[in-house]
């Protein structure tokens, strides 16, 4: 949901939860689950925005993988950055890497509510898509 928090200022504050695909040479491969809380503060005057987030991403087996991500852009457009791989549990234990990370608002405005001291949250749908990602894990 995005929320007006200043004159000039839009805050979504949500996460981007959903399935994840691998892409391959044969198309996209289920991959597991993902969520990412995020935080994204769009400069109404001009579009711009910049953003940062958390991801769990959940393997059918269970194990986990922690990443980090930032990133700039403009409102309705996308917001580009990078990704850090920061940990994992199960066979993901000790993983790190990094890529590139996309933001992508792909619908307009689904659902306005008008909240406490007539504050309005504007709900929408996204992607978030991540791009030449490398990773490493220990030896086991």
């Amino acid at each position: 949901e995005v929320y007006r928090t200043a004159p000039n200022t839009g805050t979504f504050v949500g996460a981007i939860n959903g399935p994840l695909f691998v892409q391959t040479e044969k198309g996209p491969v289920a991959a597991g689950n993902m969520v990412c809380p995020a935080l994204l503060e769009i400069d109404l005057k001009n579009a711009t925005q910049v953003g940062q987030g958390k991801c769990t991403i959940t393997n059918d087996d269970g194990a986990m993988v922690f990443a980090d991500w930032s990133c700039k852009g403009v409102h309705l457009v996308g917001c580009d950055g990078e990704i850090i791989l920061t940990g994992g549990t199960g066979r993901m234990n000790g993983i790190t890497g990094r890529g590139s990370v996309s933001v992508r608002t792909i619908t307009q405005i689904a659902e306005t509510k008008v909240m406490a001291g007539g504050t309005k949250a504007e709900s929408a749908r996204g992607i978030l898509i991540l791009d030449n990602l490398t990773y490493s894990l220990p030896e086991q």
